[in-house]
Formats: structure tokens, sequence, C-alpha cells
């Protein structure tokens, strides 16, 4: 808050940014490595009294550079410390606390290791798998193997909805027979027999991932198109995030990628069409049913039957498919009371499912401290989701500062979703003083195990702050451009952004406005932002060389024509941008008067408070002459 006015003098800092006349020792890392691979002794060292980077003093104490050598030795030393000080599981950068069974079988412990590794290695099925873990109550164990049993030999007479829900209880820490290989192989085989309708995202996920099979990129893809061309529309939307970070360009236009968007779209994708705003109207979402209606209905009479008998398992597998209505009719009130009854004996899977069963509800809906109290149950047993649902219902009773202990804990146990909630929460200014760097590690955590939402939102604080993080700013244009290509809202006005400063790539002023130009016309917020930003910087570069003032005047006044429409998108920045220029009199008075007549005026707090709640500082210091 109290450096927010550097924010102010950010379009003369762009001017210096494209200046081609760099200041001595003004290298970025990225170009010292460059010609420190080309033996430069200064940049090397460089490299490593500056940046503290290994290599770079491996390097120059190869070329002969004595203090090189023995700052090699110190970090060396001191990574090797930090490591043991580690504990032995963790995600991204921050420990997981785990709670396996205490005897665990070997072969179970290798397989939560392989998911574990394929977690940090980027793949969300497997970070998902870790986070549902919950100790099943000693009373249901025997009666789980029993039932699954059952489902086996069903999948066994090629029922392909059998071998779907087996493939996914077989992702399930909770049991102690846990198992990719055997998940893999009824996935696949879900797939085959339903020709694509169901099984072949997962199945295609854990090929491309290497997670119970051989790693095969070609299978992978073919699982998934398969899945996409019979209008599962979760195939179609992983198909397109797996090209978007496969392909090597620099263009964020990726035509495949674009037409999967499309396909999952009309197959009923709602995060695929949230994003496709340009020239596409959203279809209404139509969810694929994980089994067909008659093996449905034999599945659940199954359940049913289990349940009689007093099969808790059983119970919990009725539950479902009534709380979704496979099977049987959808009934809201039943999966309730028997949700309800099976938390009671300690079912912590069951204590999440009544926890939000009525959340969409319009009637007989619970109340949030009722869905509190159940969520509470299902974290105290050990489950991330309910940690999550707690955190989020807590915000809504108590504040943010009351959601960040079970959003942590969340986070803790592998939920990335709850890392990136954690991160926002931070942010926010609701929790009284906002911790940046809090909110920095929890969007790494998330980003680093292969969440797309952590890594728009870890960029978006580095450029909603400037953060001087060298690392992670040649990373950005590397992690935004994918994003981008999934035409996820605002992140290419993020990476125009980054491709104007040249944070990760070489920087290319005309191909930066364009690209934000273009998507803030199809509404991304982001885009129009950047969009505003640049066509100011363009204006002072104008201004600074000489060009007549009216020209300058136009291109400024377009610039806040982008703001207002950002603004209107409810981006921060945007608003931030908007309300500034305006308070400050940036316009003259035949241009101000022009918002004035609109009623810009009377928005104008409204949109300060938009910006400074979203963590734009420049923002919150108009917001203040309101206060």
């Amino acid at each position: 808050m109290k450096h927010s006015w550097i924010l102010l003098l950010l379009p003369l800092l762009f001017t210096a940014c494209d200046s081609k006349k760099k200041a001595p020792g003004a290298q970025s890392a990225m170009e010292l490595k460059k010609m420190c691979g080309h033996d430069d002794k200064e940049a090397c060292r460089k490299l490593c009294t500056t940046y503290r980077s290994l290599p770079g003093c491996k390097k120059s104490c190869k070329l002969g550079d004595d203090f090189a050598c023995r700052r090699q030795k110190a970090l060396e030393v001191a990574i090797k410390e930090s490591e043991q000080k580690d504990l032995p599981e963790q995600i991204g950068s921050a420990p997981v606390k785990w709670a396996p069974p205490k005897r665990q079988d070997p072969q179970i412990a290798q397989w939560h290791g392989e998911l574990f590794s394929k977690c940090q290695a980027g793949y969300t099925l497997a970070c998902d798998a870790l986070a549902f873990y919950s100790p099943m109550p000693p009373s249901a164990q025997k009666g789980a193997k029993t039932l699954l049993a059952q489902m086996e030999a069903e999948c066994a007479k090629n029922k392909a909805s059998f071998c779907n829900i087996l493939s996914a209880f077989e992702l399930d820490r909770s049991f102690s027979f846990l198992s990719p290989p055997n998940a893999f192989v009824h996935s696949s085989k879900a797939c085959a027999l339903s020709h694509g309708k169901f099984g072949c995202t997962k199945a295609g996920e854990m090929a491309l991932a290497g997670m119970g099979t051989a790693q095969n990129t070609t299978q992978g893809e073919a699982l998934l198109k398969k899945g996409c061309d019979a209008r599962d529309h979760a195939a179609c939307y992983q198909l397109a995030k797996h090209l978007a970070y496969k392909e090597k360009t620099t263009s964020p236009y990726m035509p495949k990628v674009n037409a999967l968007l499309y396909k999952a779209c009309r197959a009923g994708n709602d995060d695929a069409c949230s994003n496709l705003r340009c020239r596409f109207s959203k279809k209404p979402n139509r969810d694929v049913s994980p089994v067909t209606a008659k093996e449905g209905k034999e599945l659940y009479t199954m359940g049913q039957q289990a349940c009689a008998k007093g099969n808790e398992f059983g119970c919990l597998l009725e539950t479902q498919m009534i709380a979704r209505g496979l099977g049987t009719p959808k009934n809201i009130k039943k999966a309730l009371a028997s949700a309800t009854g099976l938390c009671d004996k300690k079912y912590a899977s069951a204590c999440h499912i009544a926890s939000v069963v009525t959340f969409f509800e319009k009637k007989d809906k619970l109340s949030n401290e009722q869905m509190a109290a159940l969520a509470q149950k299902g974290c105290d047993l050990g489950l991330a989701r309910s940690c999550l649902v707690l955190g989020n219902l807590k915000e809504k009773i108590k504040g943010v500062a009351a959601s960040l202990a079970p959003l942590e804990r969340a986070c803790n146990m592998g939920s990335l979703t709850a890392c990136l909630e954690t991160g926002r929460a931070y942010e926010s200014p609701k929790l009284g003083e906002r911790n940046s760097a809090k909110s920095k590690q929890f969007y790494e955590r998330s980003c680093n195990g292969g969440d797309m939402m952590g890594c728009g939102a870890l960029m978006e604080l580095i450029v909603k702050e400037e953060l001087r993080d060298l690392e992670e700013k040649e990373k950005g244009f590397q992690r935004l451009l994918p994003l981008c290509a999934m035409k996820m809202v605002g992140m290419c006005g993020y990476l125009a952004y980054v491709l104007h400063k040249g944070w990760g790539v070489e920087a290319d002023p005309a191909a930066a406005e364009k690209l934000a130009r273009t998507r803030c016309q199809c509404g991304a917020g982001g885009a129009c932002w950047a969009a505003g930003k640049l066509t100011a910087v363009s204006y002072f570069n104008r201004r600074l060389v000489g060009r007549v003032r009216y020209r300058a005047r136009g291109n400024f006044k377009r610039s806040l024509e982008y703001y207002r429409k950002g603004c209107s998108a409810g981006h921060g920045g945007a608003c931030a941008e908007f309300a500034l220029a305006l308070s400050k009199k940036a316009l003259p008075s035949r241009h101000r008067q022009k918002y004035m007549d609109k009623n810009v005026k009377k928005n104008l707090k409204k949109a300060a408070t938009i910006g400074c709640d979203q963590g734009w500082n420049n923002a919150c210091l108009v917001k203040k002459q309101f206060d």
C-alpha cells in the first residue's frame, strides 16, 4: 500500500522497458544464461553472484573462477540441508500431511508414491486421487471388498457401467486395495464397451500420465479422441488442454485446440462454453451419465440389497446413486437422510455427500450452519473435499479469516482447488490486510500440481504486483501461452502484457497489442485492461518523441475506452485505471465531460471499489477519496 504511487508511473516504466539502450549490468537472467552458454566468464559470474544460480556457479567454476567454486559448495550445502528439513511427501513447495493406514501393503505404498510423483509432474488426476483419501470405518472395510468383488465379476461379463464405477473406486486411496493398474484396465474396458460414451477420459489421462500403465502419448490421445467423438465433453476438454501444453509454438492461436473447445462446448462443457464468448452462444449443459440406464438399475439394486444386509459400503453406493439420480429417480431428502446416518458412523465420504447434497436445491435446503457442521465431521475424519467445503461455508458465515484454517488443511491434504482458494483468501481485502507473499506460495502449490487456474492466478498476481521474482517472470510466457490457447478469461490479456514486457520470450509490442485488442472485442476484461495499458504506452511514446498533441490525446482517449469496457466486464485492473484517470482529471475537459454525461462520475466509487477489492493498489488510492 505505501508504495502504491509507483503504479502511477507504469506508463513511463513501459517506455523505459522498451528502450533499446540498457543500463550497464541490466541483463536479465535469461540473457546471462545464453551468454554463459557461450563460455562468457563475466556472464557466468553474474549468474552466480547476482542470481545465486547453481548451474551458473558450476560453469563459472569450470572457467577458473575460485569465488564461484566456493559459492557452488555453499549453495549445494544449503540445498541439501533444505531437502533434509522437508517432509518426505510434498506437493509443490509445501508439505502434505497424509495419514495412510499403519499396516499398509508394500504394493499399496508403491502406488501411493506413484500417484504422488505424477501429481508433482502436473497431472491433476493423480492429485485428485491423493486428495480423496479418508479412512474407511473398520465396519465397512469387509463389506466394501465383498461388493467390489461382485462389481468386478459383473465387469468381467462385459458390463461397461460396472467397469467404469469400479475404476473410480480403484483410484480412491481410502481403500486398502488401491490399484491404478486395475483402474486403467477397467476404465479402458468401459471406454471400449460403451463406444466412447464414458471411461475414455480417465483412461486417456492415465495413459498420458503413465499412471497405472506405461506412458503412451499416442494411446492417451486416441482414447481422449474416441471419447470426444462420442460427445463426452470432458474428453474434448482434456484433449484440448493436452494439446495446448504439448504444441511447440509461440502463438496462442492454436486451431486444433480451438476446434476441440467448440466441440466440448457443444457437448455441454461449462468450462469451455464460459471461455468461448466471442461469436458463440452457450449451450445448455448435457452431463454424460457414467452408467447406462439398464446397468444403472442393476448397480443400484446391488447397492440396495447389500445395504439391506448391513453392508455400509453398499449403503454409500446406494446414497450416491439416489443423490445423482443414477438407476433410480433423484431424491434429495432420501439421499440426505441416508448420508447423515452413515456420517454418524464416521463415514467421511457420507459426511461430504450430506454437506453438499442440498447445496443447489431451492426447496428443503440445509442452512449454511447445518452444512458446515456436516462438513466439519468429514474434515475431522481426514477428507480434503470436506475441508474445502467447510472453508467456503465458513467464509459465508463468519468471513474470510475463518475460512483460512480449513482451506489450508485441505491444501495440505493435496487438494489443488483448496490451494487456489487459500491464495485468493490471502489476497481478499475482507481479510483486513492482504498477504501477497502467502498468496504467491499457495498459487505456486496449485500451479506446480497441474491446476491451470492456479497458474493463471499466480501470473495474474505477478503482473498485478510487479513482483521482483525473476524466475517466475522468465516462466511467464510459457505458463500463460496454453492458458490463453484454452481461452481462459483474461489470460490472453496478461499474456499480451508479458509479451510486451518480454518475460520469457522476445518482446513484440505489435503482436501484444493485436492479441489484447482481439480478445477485448470478445469481452475478456483482462484483455481490455492490457489493450488499455498498451495503448497508453503508445500515447506516452508518441508524446516523448514529439508527435502532434492531438494524436496523443486520441490514443489516450482510446485507452480509456478499453478500460471502461474492461471494467464493465468486471476486471479490477481496468476499473482501477479507469477510476484513476477520471479522478486525476487526466483527460481534457471536453473529453472528460463525455464520461461525466454518462453518469460515470456516480460509478467512479464503484469502479474504484471493484479494483481495490481485487487487489489493485492504485484503485485503493482513488477509493480513499470517498472514505
